[in-house]
């Protein structure tokens, strides 16, 4: 689908790099990439780049400017793509970066609400869901001044009920739904997860170094199964 609605303009400050084979326009100074994302796509593929799961169609919730996205596309080359952002300069920045690479055709970007564009799929339009979601609890923590921040930083927008509800209807009874997110808060997510018919099949802890608590975890979920923790992961 391809739709140059809210594009940065000329004057926007953008920077360009590799990200797989692929360019990866961003904000000089918005929202950035992180190891977070990187870590959630491998996650879904699995150490040999291969998922044990298999998926054919992909909704990322909150993918900002379509990172995750691109890093899965890169390796699943069958799979489609539909990216969920409410903010409009990262939606539009998702759109730039799915046509400076030719993926039209794949990738699409659902601009708005999660929480009300998820119900114009049916339930179960989607194999696999991943999300690399805001950390922060809304009036937690600083809100930064630079709104693509905030927005990707807060859950002012969409608290974890939301995403987790709309995961759920995206997934539906078959499909499954990825998870990275703050180890802190392992028990929200296991918590809401079961509220929304869910259940944690995969778990597995990010380090920053041995010794040390971990300090992110990520989850696969779907609705039948037994659960595998797996081998930490050390950055």
């Amino acid at each position: 689908m391809r739709d140059n609605k809210n594009r940065p303009g000329p004057s926007t400050s953008l920077t360009v790099e590799a990200l797989g084979p692929f360019k990866f326009y961003q904000s000089a100074g918005g929202h950035r990439l992180t190891t977070d994302s990187v870590l959630l796509a491998d996650f879904v593929l699995g150490a040999d780049g291969v998922s044990a799961y298999r998926f054919n169609r992909v909704a990322d919730l909150g993918a900002g400017t379509g990172a995750v996205a691109l890093l899965i596309a890169a390796r699943e080359q069958a799979a489609s793509f539909t990216c969920f952002e409410i903010n409009p300069s990262l939606a539009g920045l998702a759109r730039r970066n799915i046509e400076e690479n030719g993926l039209e055709g794949r990738v699409e970007v659902a601009e708005g609400d999660l929480r009300s564009r998820c119900l114009e799929y049916p339930a179960g339009a989607f194999s696999l869901v991943v999300s690399n979601p805001p950390y922060v609890k809304e009036g937690a923590g600083r809100v930064s001044p630079m709104p693509e921040r905030a927005v990707a930083r807060s859950e002012r927008m969409c608290p974890l009920t939301g995403l987790i509800t709309a995961a759920s209807h995206l997934a539906g009874a078959k499909g499954r739904a990825a998870f990275v997110y703050p180890a802190r808060r392992l028990d929200e997510m296991l918590e809401e997860l079961g509220r929304a018919g869910l259940k944690a099949l995969r778990l597995r802890f990010v380090h920053t170094k041995g010794g040390k608590a971990a300090k992110l975890f990520m989850v696969e979920a779907g609705r039948t199964g037994e659960l595998k923790v797996e081998e930490p992961h050390f950055l």
